[in-house]
C-alpha cells in the first residue's frame, strides 16, 4: 500500500538533470483526488497504476485538445482569409449571381461591380423572376432553370434589356446546385457583342476588299495551311468550289502546276521562300493559255515575327501586250524618225524641256551643241525672224489652235542660216492650258532656192504676159492720143473741134496714167488719196468713154440711181475699177452683145441677206453692178478669177491683173465683191462700197474756170535726165515767169550751182539720175554749202521709192509723175513761199 501523498509527490519530483522523474499529475485529476481523499489514503499497486493510467489519459487528452485547438485556429484563419478573398472576388467580378429554385424564386443574390444597371437590382431576394427587371425573359429563364435542375447540365442563354439607345445584351449561365436549385451567373456582354460585330464587319469588309481587288490573294501560315484566299485567286487558278475552304496548300499547288509553262521553276521558288521566311519575291508566271501573271510574295509579320506568307497574283497580260505594242510603236517611230529627213521634237511646255530626234544633226551640223530646251532654239533664230515666230506661236496658244506652222531662218553650227519649215501640233489639258507641242521641222533651204528660181521663171513669164497686155492697153490709148492730135493738125478745124480733140487727148493721157496706177495698186506701191466721190458721176463719165473702147458691136445700157451715191474713195481707182469691169465684160463677148452698168443704194440689217451675201455687214452701201451676156466663167475658174496673173485669154490679150486689181481696189475701200456666172449665160459683178452718210458727205467739186497760172520771178534749177520731160518743165516754168536752168545730170547741176553760188532759189531734181549722183545725193551736196536752199523731188516711181533711198523724212517734198501743170506750179509756189 502506498500513501496518496507519496503518489502526488512522486509526480512532482525532478531528476538529477532538472527534469521531472515522471509525468506531471494532471491538474483536474489532482483536484479530484484531493477532493475525494482529503486526509489521504493508501492505494494498493493496481490503484496506483490506475491513477497513473488516468493521468496519462488526461495528459494525452489535453495534448489532443491543444493540437485540435491549434488546427481549428489555423483553419479559422484560412477560412476567414478565403471568405475575404471570396468577397473581394465576388465584388470584383462583373456578374450578378442568383440562386434560384425550380419556380424561379431568388433564394440569394450577389452583385458584382461591372454593371451599374444590375447593381441597381441587388435587392431581389425572395422575389420571383417575373417580379424583377428580368420579367421580359422570366418565362424562358424559369423553363431553362427547371431543365438544368432535371438534367444536371449547364445551359447558356442570351437576352436583351432596355430600349432604344440603352439597349443592352446579357448572357446568363445556369449551373445545377443541390438540392434542386440552380445558380444563375448573369453578365453584361454588350461590349463583347459590339467588338464581335465590329470584328465581323471588319472581316466582311476585308473579305469584300479582297474579293473586289483585281489581284488574286492567298494567305498561308507557317504550317503550309491556307488561311485565306479571295475570289479573284479562285478565278485566276480555275479552282472548284470545294477547294475554296481553308486547308493544306499542297493540294492547291498540285492543281496550279498543270496550268503553268514552267511548273518546276514555280515550285523551286515556292520551296526557297518556305525556307527563307523573311524574304520577299517578285517574278512572272507564264500560263499555257497565254496569260502572263506577276507573282509577288511577302511574309506576314506579327509582333516582329513571321507567322505566314502572303501571295499576290496579278494578271498583266494586257499590260504586257500593251508594252510590247508600245515597244513596237517606239521602234517604228525610231525607224521613221531615222528614215525621214525631218527633225522631230517633243516640247514639254510646262518645264521647257524638249526632246529632239537625230534629224537635227544634219540641220545644225553638230551633235554636241544641240540644246534640250527652247532657249537654245530661240537663240538660233534669225534676229529678223525671232519676233515674228514668237508672236505667231503666242497668238496660236492664246487662240488654242491645234496646228501651228511657220517658216524661219535658223543659224547652223558653222554660222550659216538654213530655211526651216516648222509644223507643230499643240495639246491642251482639261483647263485649256497648253502643256505639250509635238512637231516636225524640215530643212527647205534647197527647196527655197528652187522655188526662187521657179518664181523668177514665173516672174519673167508674167512680165512677158504683162508687157503684152500693157502694150495692148497703151496702144489703144496712144491711138486715141495720136488720132486726135492728127485731127488737130488738119486744116479747116474749128476751135470747137480742136478743143474737143485736145480734151480727148488729155483724157487718154490720164487713162494711161491710171493704167500705170493700176500696176502700182496691184503691187501695193501706190498711195491711195481718199476723198468724197459720187459713184453716179464716175459711172456716167466712164460710160461716155468706154463706148469707144468696147466697140460698136456691144450695146451699153446704164441704169443710174437718182441723186448722189457718195463714197469715200480714190477717184482714179474708182475709174479704174469701172474700166476693168467693163473691159472684162467686153472680152467675154467677142461677138458683141449687151453690157449693163447699174448703180443703186442698199441697206443691210443685222441678219438680212446672210445667205445671199455672206460678206455683208450692217449699214448703208452703194451698189455697182456690171453684167454681160458673154461666155461666162466655169466653176473651176470662178474661184481663181481674182488671183494675180490668172487669165483664160490668149497670150498677149490680157495681163491677168484686171480683176485682181478690182479686188484690191474694193478691199482698199473697205468693200466686197460678189460674182454670179454661168457658162454661156454671162457674168454679173456686184461691188458694194460703204456709203457716206449725209453728215459726212462733202460737196462735190463743180467745174471751175481755169485760174491764171501761178508763177514768179525766182531762179529755179531743174535736174531731170529725160530730155522731153526736162523741156516741158522748163517751158512751163518760163511761161510762169521763173528764171530756169535745166540740166540732165547731177554733176552738171553741181557745176552750175557752184557758178551761180547764192543765186538759186529752188532745186527740182529727179530721184533717179545717171552718172552715179542720185537726187538725194545732189540735194545733200548742195545743202552742205547752202543750208537755206529749198528743194523738191520728183520721180516716175512712187513715194515708196523715196523711202527706199533713205529720204523718208522728205516725203512731203515729193512730186509724183506724171505731172499736171496746175498742180506742178502750185507745189512750186508753195515751196518757194515756205509752205
Amino acid at each position: 500500500m502506498e500513501p496518496l501523498q507519496n503518489i502526488l509527490s512522486a509526480h512532482e519530483a525532478k531528476s538529477d538533470d532538472g527534469e521531472f522523474a515522471g509525468p506531471l499529475m494532471h491538474a483536474l485529476l489532482r483536484q479530484q483526488l484531493t477532493e475525494l481523499f482529503p486526509e489521504g489514503m493508501d492505494l494498493a499497486g493496481p490503484w496506483a497504476n490506475w491513477v497513473n493510467a488516468v493521468n496519462v489519459a488526461c495528459q494525452t487528452a489535453d495534448d489532443d485538445r491543444r493540437r485540435l485547438e491549434c488546427t481549428l485556429e489555423t483553419r479559422s484563419k484560412e477560412l476567414l482569409e478565403a471568405n475575404v478573398e471570396m468577397a473581394a472576388l465576388l465584388k470584383a467580378i462583373p456578374d450578378l449571381l442568383l440562386r434560384l429554385d425550380a419556380q424561379g424564386r431568388i433564394l440569394s443574390s450577389k452583385i458584382g461591380s461591372g454593371d451599374e444597371f444590375l447593381q441597381q437590382q441587388s435587392l431581389m431576394l425572395g422575389l420571383r423572376l417575373e417580379e424583377t427587371v428580368l420579367q421580359s425573359v422570366a418565362p424562358e429563364l424559369t423553363a431553362t432553370v427547371q431543365q438544368v435542375i432535371v438534367s444536371q447540365q449547364a445551359e447558356v442563354l442570351e437576352f436583351r434589356l432596355g430600349e432604344g439607345g440603352d439597349d443592352r445584351i446579357y448572357e446568363v449561365r445556369l449551373l445545377p446546385v443541390p438540392p434542386g436549385q440552380a445558380l444563375a451567373i448573369i453578365r453584361n456582354i454588350s461590349g463583347r457583342k459590339r467588338v464581335e460585330e465590329t470584328l465581323r464587319q471588319t472581316g466582311s469588309l476585308q473579305q469584300s476588299i479582297l474579293d473586289a481587288t483585281a489581284d488574286g490573294i492567298l494567305v498561308v501560315n507557317l504550317a503550309g495551311w491556307v488561311v485565306s484566299l479571295n475570289r479573284r485567286f479562285a478565278q485566276m487558278w480555275c479552282l472548284r468550289k470545294e477547294q475554296l475552304v481553308p486547308g493544306n496548300a499542297a493540294a492547291l499547288l498540285g492543281e496550279t502546276q498543270s496550268m503553268l509553262c514552267e511548273p518546276e521553276a514555280f515550285m523551286d521558288r515556292v520551296r526557297e521562300l518556305q525556307t527563307d521566311l523573311c524574304a520577299e519575291s517578285c517574278d512572272l508566271l507564264k500560263f499555257k493559255d497565254g496569260r502572263i501573271v506577276e507573282r509577288y510574295s511577302t511574309p506576314q509579320i506579327m509582333d516582329g515575327l513571321p507567322v505566314g506568307r502572303v501571295w499576290i497574283f496579278r494578271d498583266i497580260t494586257e499590260r504586257m501586250t500593251a508594252v510590247e505594242a508600245f515597244r513596237a510603236e517606239e521602234e517604228r517611230f525610231r525607224l521613221v524618225a531615222r528614215a525621214t529627213r525631218d527633225a522631230i521634237y517633243d516640247w514639254n511646255l510646262a518645264d521647257g524641256s524638249i526632246w529632239r530626234s537625230e534629224g537635227f544633226i544634219p540641220i545644225y551640223g553638230d551633235t554636241r551643241a544641240i540644246g534640250a530646251d527652247n532657249a537654245w532654239w530661240e537663240q538660233h533664230l534669225h534676229p529678223d525672224d525671232r519676233h515674228r515666230v514668237n508672236q505667231s506661236l503666242a497668238e496660236a496658244l492664246v487662240r488654242q489652235e491645234q496646228l501651228w506652222t511657220q517658216q524661219y531662218r535658223f543659224r547652223r553650227a558653222d554660222g550659216s542660216y538654213a530655211t526651216l519649215s516648222d509644223r507643230g501640233y499643240l495639246l491642251y489639258n482639261e483647263q485649256g492650258q497648253p502643256h505639250r507641242m509635238v512637231g516636225a521641222i524640215a530643212d527647205i533651204s534647197e527647196s527655197k532656192k528652187l522655188e526662187a528660181q521657179y518664181l523668177q521663171s514665173q516672174k519673167m513669164e508674167a512680165i512677158g504676159q504683162l508687157a503684152g497686155g500693157v502694150a495692148h492697153d497703151f496702144n489703144n490709148l496712144l491711138t486715141v492720143i495720136i488720132g486726135n492730135l492728127s485731127l488737130i493738125q488738119l486744116e479747116g478745124n474749128s476751135a470747137t473741134d480742136q478743143a474737143a480733140a485736145t480734151a480727148e487727148c488729155l483724157k487718154a493721157a490720164k487713162r494711161a496714167a491710171n493704167l500705170t496706177r493700176q500696176l502700182l495698186t496691184f503691187s501695193r506701191r501706190e498711195k491711195v488719196l481718199l476723198k468724197a466721190v459720187d459713184l453716179n458721176e464716175t459711172v456716167i463719165e466712164m460710160t461716155k468713154m468706154v463706148q469707144r473702147l468696147v466697140g460698136e458691136n456691144i450695146e451699153i445700157k446704164s441704169s443710174i440711181a437718182p441723186g448722189h451715191l457718195m463714197v469715200r474713195a480714190d477717184a482714179g481707182m474708182l475709174e479704174q475699177l469701172v474700166m476693168n469691169l467693163v473691159v472684162n465684160s467686153r472680152d467675154a463677148m467677142p461677138r458683141g452683145g449687151r453690157l449693163l452698168i447699174q448703180t443703186g443704194a442698199v441697206v443691210f440689217s443685222a441678219k438680212a441677206y446672210s445667205d445671199l451675201h455672206p460678206q455683208a455687214r450692217t449699214g448703208e452701201f452703194v451698189h455697182l453692178c456690171v453684167a454681160d451676156g458673154g461666155t461666162g466663167i466655169s466653176p473651176e475658174n470662178l474661184k481663181h478669177i481674182f488671183e494675180p496673173f490668172f487669165t483664160t485669154k490668149e497670150s498677149g490679150k490680157g495681163t491677168g491683173l484686171g480683176l485682181a486689181t478690182v479686188f484690191g481696189i474694193v478691199r482698199q475701200h473697205n468693200g466686197w465683191i460678189e460674182v454670179e456666172s454661168e457658162l454661156n449665160r454671162g457674168t454679173t459683178m456686184h461691188v458694194y462700197l460703204p456709203r457716206l452718210t449725209e453728215t459726212t458727205q462733202c460737196v462735190v467739186d463743180e467745174p471751175s474756170v481755169r485760174a491764171p497760172l501761178l508763177g514768179g520771178e525766182e531762179s529755179i534749177l531743174v535736174a531731170e535726165d529725160d530730155a522731153q520731160v526736162r523741156l516741158w518743165m522748163q517751158t512751163v516754168l518760163q511761161r510762169a515767169g521763173y528764171r530756169v536752168h535745166a540740166v540732165g545730170t547731177g554733176q552738171a547741176a553741181i557745176d552750175y550751182f557752184n557758178r551761180k553760188q547764192g543765186e538759186i532759189d529752188l532745186l527740182i531734181t529727179d530721184m533717179i539720175m545717171p552718172g552715179g549722183i542720185s537726187g538725194q545725193d545732189l540735194k545733200d551736196m548742195l545743202l552742205a554749202s547752202s543750208p537755206d536752199l529749198r528743194f523738191l523731188y520728183c520721180s516716175g516711181y512712187t513715194e515708196e521709192q523715196l523711202r527706199e533711198t533713205g529720204a523718208d523724212q522728205d516725203a512731203a517734198l515729193f512730186l509724183e509723175k506724171p505731172l499736171e501743170m496746175d498742180g506742178f506750179l502750185q507745189r512750186i509756189r508753195e515751196r518757194l513761199d515756205g509752205k
